[in-house]
């Protein structure tokens, strides 16, 4: 899951660095259908990897449940036959410690489950927020360039006749010509 996040922030970030730029200024054309559906993708793919993270969590929590009936079961037995067990002193002395072991083997298991467990979701809610921090960053950046480019006076904002770009007319569909190419 983290591969196809990285992929499809790279994508956004690939469609962003090679949307046509605006002449005479950092800003760009980008399509916002396009960018929006990557980041309906994005969110798509957070979910999956939220989802995936909580059914982790569920299984752990089934594991530890299962350790912790089972070793519930295996102490009513060793109680249940520990009358048996009391003549003999050597023979309760030995179930007694095979059901200590076995319960703590089974906390133990459980702990490094547990452990396991955690770490793997902390370190997906970790990458998850680390992406999403990247992409509000590169999102504010945007918007702040947006803003700064709608508070700056433009070319058209000048007099026809003391525009030296007056002669200039836009050559297909509104593209401006390149440079050196006035037609």
């Amino acid at each position: 899951m983290n591969q196809q996040v990285r992929d499809q922030l790279t994508e956004l970030r690939a469609s962003i660095e090679d949307a046509r730029s605006m002449p005479m200024s950092g800003s760009c054309v980008i399509s916002r259908s396009e960018v929006l559906q990557r980041i309906g993708e994005l969110e798509a793919a957070f979910s999956r990897a939220l989802s995936e993270a909580e059914q982790i969590t569920a299984r752990r929590d089934q594991f530890v449940l299962t350790g912790q009936q089972e070793a519930r079961r295996l102490i009513e037995d060793a109680q249940s036959r520990h009358e048996d067990l009391i003549s003999e002193t050597a023979v309760f002395r030995e179930a007694s410690r095979r059901a200590e072991a076995t319960l703590a083997d089974a906390g133990a298991e459980a702990q490094a489950l547990r452990a396991e467990t955690d770490n793997y979701v902390e370190a997906r809610l970790g990458t998850l927020e680390s992406s999403l921090r990247s992409t509000l960053e590169s999102v504010e950046r945007g918007r702040e360039r947006l803003n700064d480019r709608m508070q700056t006076p433009t070319i058209h904002d000048e007099p026809p006749e003391q525009s030296r770009f007056s002669s200039l007319r836009p050559v297909n569909d509104g593209d401006w010509p390149i440079a050196g190419s006035v037609g």
